[in-house]
């Protein structure tokens, strides 16, 4: 969390753990790509919160799948 004056900004990214594909249950860690988003939460003591987020996608390392082309979300 850095101070900013009157906002509070919250850095925090998805562990980069093995998850599994939602659609086949597959497990997998092969990043597709990384995204930014950044959020704004309520005031926190009259300061405003701004939440920078990295997410990872994923791609399904099942090769039979059929959405395999496709990454996991």
């Amino acid at each position: 969390m850095v101070e900013q004056g009157l906002v509070l900004r919250v850095r925090a990214r998805t562990p980069g753990t093995v998850v599994a594909c939602p659609q086949c249950s597959q497990p997998t860690e092969r990043v597709h790509a990384y995204h930014q988003r950044r959020l704004a939460d309520l005031p926190v003591g009259g300061r405003a919160v701004i939440i920078d987020l990295q997410v990872r996608r994923l791609r399904c390392p099942n090769a039979s799948f059929v959405r395999q082309a496709r990454p996991c979300r």
